[in-house]
């Protein structure tokens, strides 16, 4: 998981431990992403619910619903607002030399990740 201060920012990386933190964690003036998905060189999704998807282009101009390439990771946007948890889709691009810098950005729309991203996130989130 890495930290961000807004969306766009470059993260920090967190603790090497993952889901079973969040509890501990404290939200406050930052948000937390955790992953879901990465994609091979072929551009098949391995994803935290143990399922593989795609293959998804990493070509920008592509006309897949889903741009991702093989230094970036989809996933979860987490923050604290107001007593409130908010948790977003995003991607943590990894960047790459000379450039752009690593960021993690807002992804309001995630493609065929849609659906397994939701029962996922559902697992974790007490009505």
């Amino acid at each position: 998981m890495v930290c961000v201060k807004h969306p766009g920012a470059v993260p920090v990386f967190g603790p090497e431990a993952g889901w079973e933190v969040l509890p501990a964690l404290s939200f406050e003036n930052k948000m937390v992403f955790f992953p879901f998905a990465f994609a091979d060189a072929r551009g098949t999704l391995t994803c935290a619910d143990r399922n593989t998807h795609g293959p998804v282009s990493d070509e920008e101009n592509s006309e897949d619903d889903l741009f991702i390439g093989i230094e970036d990771c989809v996933g979860f946007l987490v923050q604290v607002q107001d007593g409130a948890v908010i948790i977003n889709s995003a991607i943590h691009a990894g960047g790459g030399c000379p450039g752009p810098a690593p960021s993690v950005d807002l992804h309001p729309y995630c493609g065929v990740l849609e659906e397994p991203m939701d029962k996922f996130i559902k697992i974790f989130i007490k009505d």
